[in-house]
């Protein structure tokens, strides 16, 4: 009796690590927003084709691959390429950046993300990122920017069609 209750115990606690050391599989999209923008807590400086790649599982398969192919062109090829960092609509980088939280529409949700990109704590709506539940996992279908400086709103899934002509 004794054995089969310590088999148990052992048998829980290996499920328990085996749980703690997997990769979080975020169930709340702002979770999966959180995650996405890590690498941007810490200097600033993204690597975009790097973070494009490492991140293609959180995404909706149309935008990651429309990401990676824009993402490997170069200037001067004459074909479109990234010059501005789409995450957080700038040709900089974020000196500081608060992730809102997530508004939920059936299998959709939105995330706000505000950016300061001079000085740290005077952040102002940057984009909002759209996630579409798939199974129990939510992943990134769109960055929505905000109208701004006479612009109007405009999302980066369009962007990416019309820039590699689909």
């Amino acid at each position: 009796m004794r054995r089969k209750n310590a088999l148990s115990i052992l048998a829980l606690l290996g499920l328990a690590l085996f749980h703690l050391s997997t990769p979080v599989r975020a169930q709340d999209p702002r979770a999966v927003v959180l995650e996405f923008y890590k690498p941007y807590s810490g200097d600033g400086t993204v690597n975009l084709r790097e973070h494009i790649t490492r991140n293609m599982a959180c995404m909706e398969a149309d935008l990651g691959g429309m990401l990676v192919e824009i993402a490997g062109k170069q200037p001067g090829q004459d074909e479109a390429w990234l010059d501005f960092d789409p995450f957080i609509n700038a040709q900089m980088n974020a000196a500081s950046m608060t992730i809102g939280r997530a508004s939920l529409q059936g299998n959709l949700a939105s995330v706000p993300v505000a950016v300061s990109y001079r000085i740290p704590g005077r952040e102002t709506p940057a984009v909002k990122v759209f996630l579409r539940r798939t199974g129990q996992d939510w992943r990134i279908a769109n960055f929505v920017y905000p109208a701004r400086d006479g612009a109007p709103s405009w999302d980066l899934k369009s962007w990416l069609r019309t820039q590699l002509g689909r």
